[in-house]
């Protein structure tokens, strides 16, 4: 490869305290690290200069390890500090988290291929016929943590192509477990086939959490999209291990997406070191990485006034594992409306997302009150006067359309979105076609969600074996299935049932209780309850008269 002879890699000495300053005399810098698996050193550290970046700071790209054939324990660093191309045949290494692939993609094909190339990414060359399974450096270093079907060793392949529609499907189950539960949070993405060759399946992409306000549905939604997006070496670690465990350890996400519109959400976002969070911070002031949020905070200026105070060689465990962060800042509607602006911009420079964004479209305009908002979206002209338009929608309108356009251009294969109330603003018609439009998403792209929600609509919608009910009892947390099946029951079956609400906590009855005293000694009785409404009782209230007033007495 033309690229790999000509790229230039600075080897710099290990430091706690300080990461390389940058040198647009090359194109990488891969600082060592002095910690040892089991007596091996092969941890490194890569950056990207601002040669090929061309922004004002080094870029951190992630962890590698790299092994020498013949590496023994007694052995320090097989790459040397100094200056090298490519390294030889003896060598190989291996990324330690599906981002380091990531932000290596995000310099180009030639680039990212010729880095690795460099570097003898496990990737780029047969590795097990060369015999680097069999090093002892492979087995105790490369594997402390890793098993040999994790997503670490089938996902990259597709990440460095941007090939992610090329990504093997797979029936998606997981568990989540995290301190104070009772029972383990399971997600089975999978239903039965039916038709043609069972080419269909009942809706199975969609997970819902329910339950009582500050029983932990959102802090749930927040812990696992920390863990999720933490590497399998990662979530072995005290820190992320407090936060909670997924099972299989070895599942990667290629994206998370993380939507909340809530001003008062201040749920942490992921990372467990300084050099995490600052190019997390990097990546989302950028519009790439894999952890992309969509809502009203900051989430850029808050790491920025995280990272400007706290210990960047000592983030302690206790900070890095609080749930909330101390101070969180929201965007004005300026920014939303210039974000929505940039986001249709870039799915309309992809033929696939704008043809997908034009079905999703359609499913909007049946809800009537977007009909005409999604007509004048279909105009040659409207991306142009985007902005202006969406600041004058209403509040809903504008949750729908700045969630949607946002899923639609981040959203790829076996990615994970974790939807957090997505009824905020909405009417129950508005929320079904919301939610029918994500379906359509999922399918689409092979996708997966969990949504937190209060609304019965989500959950009419969704099979019951998808749906979580959550409980809360003191430091305990405890997670069930419906007693019912969920999926096209009736609405006041699916509040009783699955949110508890009972006339015993709504006020309705002590209402008509008053009523029926009043007029129980009346001639017509039932006739004068009526007349207090506009239209008569309704069907349950009579009921409930017709009852009382069949008691004597």
């Amino acid at each position: 490869m033309r690229y790999v002879e000509n790229m230039k890699i600075l080897v710099t000495a290990p430091s706690r305290k300080n990461h390389p300053k940058n040198n647009v005399l090359y194109d990488f810098i891969l600082q060592q690290d002095d910690w040892n698996d089991f007596s091996f050193i092969t941890k490194y550290h890569l950056y990207i200069t601002t040669k090929l970046t061309g922004l004002d700071e080094i870029e951190y790209a992630g962890v590698v390890k790299i092994i020498k054939k013949d590496q023994s324990e007694a052995d320090y660093y097989m790459v040397e500090e100094g200056e090298f191309s490519y390294l030889s045949d003896e060598f190989c290494s291996v990324g330690q988290s599906l981002d380091y692939y990531g932000r290596l993609s995000e310099l180009g094909s030639e680039i990212c291929e010729g880095i690795l190339t460099s570097l003898r990414d496990i990737n780029m060359f047969d590795y097990v016929s060369e015999g680097f399974k069999n090093e002892r450096a492979w087995e105790r270093s490369i594997m402390r943590d890793l098993n040999n079907d994790d997503d670490i060793f089938i996902l990259p392949k597709f990440i460095i192509k941007n090939q992610f529609s090329a990504i093997p499907s797979i029936d998606m189950k997981f568990s989540f477990m995290y301190s104070g539960m009772i029972n383990t949070l399971s997600f089975d993405f999978d239903s039965i086939q039916y038709g043609y060759f069972e080419s269909e399946k009942l809706p199975c992409r969609m997970s819902v959490i329910v339950g009582r306000n500050g029983c932990g549905k959102s802090t749930t939604l927040a812990r696992l999209s920390r863990v999720a997006y933490s590497s399998t070496q990662d979530r072995k670690k005290e820190q992320i291990a407090k936060i909670g465990e997924i099972l299989p350890e070895g599942l990667g996400f290629p994206k998370i997406i993380n939507l909340s519109y809530s001003a008062f959400d201040s749920f942490q976002i992921p990372g467990c070191t300084f050099k995490e969070k600052k190019q997390l911070r990097q990546d989302i002031l950028d519009g790439k990485g894999r952890y992309i949020y969509c809502g009203v905070r900051d989430v850029g200026a808050e790491l920025d006034y995280v990272l400007a105070n706290v210990d960047e060689n000592n983030m302690d465990i206790e900070f890095i594992t609080l749930d909330r962060q101390e101070r969180t800042i929201l965007k004005p509607l300026e920014v939303l409306s210039e974000e929505f602006y940039g986001v249709l911009i870039k799915i309309h420079k992809d033929s696939d997302k704008w043809n997908l964004f034009n079905k999703v479209m359609m499913k909007l305009r049946e809800e009537v009150s977007l009909s005409e908002i999604i007509d004048e979206i279909f105009k040659d002209d409207f991306i142009l006067k985007s902005k202006e338009y969406f600041h004058r929608l209403s509040t809903g309108h504008k949750f729908v359309l700045h969630s949607m356009a946002h899923i639609l251009l981040y959203i790829e294969k076996r990615c994970l979105v974790l939807f957090d109330e997505p009824e905020t603003h909405l009417h129950p018609p508005l929320l079904a076609v919301l939610m029918s439009a994500l379906r359509i998403v999922l399918n689409e792209v092979d996708a997966f969600a969990i949504v937190a929600t209060h609304s019965p609509v989500v959950v009419q919608e969704t099979l019951s074996k998808n749906v979580n009910v959550i409980t809360r009892n003191g430091e305990f947390t405890d997670f069930q299935r419906p007693e019912i099946e969920t999926f096209g029951e009736n609405i006041g079956a699916i509040t009783s049932s699955v949110f508890s609400l009972t006339t015993q906590i709504t006020d309705y009855h002590d209402e008509l209780d008053k009523l029926i005293i009043e007029y129980k000694n009346n001639n017509n009785p039932l006739d004068d309850i009526e007349k207090c409404f506009d239209t008569g009782l309704s069907t349950q209230a009579r009921s409930y008269v017709i009852s009382k007033l069949a008691v004597k007495g």
